[in-house]
């Protein structure tokens, strides 16, 4: 009962999270804010991890999930002193139902958010299969866990680095290239780890691939919030970042044993390699598409 509360608790929160950043900000604005949020993101769940695991030994397991617990309160007590940027125009009362439906027949009837979406979609299950499998493979390999914690950890410095260049990227390929961009980054590195030698190198190669795949997943972050939550209606938004966001997560509940699978019956090189492969589709998919020439509207109230 606990972890559905707290996974309705997410969904929720991810969806308005997402919106409602939105709505705070001018669209000249959307990316910068984004780019800080990404960055802000990134940086504590790299840092997070590291003052668990301290927290943990000095004061204990139940402890320091007590604190984890008291970290969401202030954040909701921070958050509570927000004013509401705007108010929505009235509408008539509708149903759950057929809000639902207006929210995924936004998404998937979009020009350029149906490829879009469709594409992330696959991405995240193939980036829960790599996730299932890496630290396995990595240990594998003879790392320990201080030095698979190092890689991940230089993972999410490229993510805070990936997520600076987000802006710049746009402005010298286009947004939908660079976001397409991110899908061969992050598949780059997939494809490295699932090719690391097991030698002297081992470390050298895979913190090589985690770089790839920070600057990657940093870089698609607030290149993607800012241009779908352009491209989308305030009234809008919350179904539209709630219908991706809960379709993306419930996949990874999914692939995530499909990867540990993969990795029984063929080995783990050969689920990284999928993952790295799914992820290079996508980006093809992408390029291939109307997608390629996507770019930030001027007005993102549209």
């Amino acid at each position: 009962m606990l972890v559905f509360l707290l996974g309705t608790a997410a969904v929720l929160q991810g969806g308005a999270h997402q919106s409602f950043t939105a709505d705070l900000l001018p669209s000249r604005l959307l990316a910068a804010g984004s780019v800080v949020m990404t960055q802000t993101y990134t940086a504590a769940q790299t840092l997070g991890p590291l003052l668990a695991g301290v927290l943990a030994g000095v004061v204990g397991a139940p402890v320091t999930m007590l604190i984890n617990a008291f970290t969401y309160a202030a954040s909701a007590i921070l958050l509570a002193g927000v004013p509401d940027p705007q108010q929505l125009e009235p509408r008539a009362p509708a149903s759950v139902g057929a809000d639902l439906r207006e929210g995924m027949a936004w998404v998937y009837q979009h020009p350029y958010l149906a490829p879009y979406a469709l594409c992330l979609h696959v991405w995240f299950i193939a980036n829960a299969i790599a996730g299932t499998v890496y630290i396995f493979h990595a240990t594998s390999l003879g790392l320990d866990g201080a030095a698979v914690g190092l890689t991940l950890g230089v993972a999410g410095l490229a993510g805070v680095l990936g997520a600076g260049l987000a802006e710049w990227a746009a402005r010298l390929l286009g947004t939908g290239k660079a976001i397409l961009l991110c899908d061969y980054l992050t598949g780059a590195g997939w494809l490295l780890v699932a090719l690391a030698p097991q030698s002297d190198l081992t470390l050298y190669a895979l913190i090589a691939a985690q770089i790839f795949y920070g600057i990657g997943f940093g870089l698609r972050g607030p290149l993607e919030m800012s241009f779908r939550n352009a491209v989308t209606p305030s009234r809008l938004r919350g179904r539209m970042n709630t219908t991706i966001r809960s379709i993306n997560w419930g996949l990874i509940a999914v692939a995530a044993p499909f990867g540990g699978w993969l990795a029984l019956q063929f080995g783990d090189r050969t689920a990284l390699a999928i993952a790295g492969t799914m992820m290079l589709g996508t980006g093809t998919v992408l390029l291939l598409s109307r997608f390629r020439s996507a770019s930030m509207p001027t007005d993102a109230s549209a």
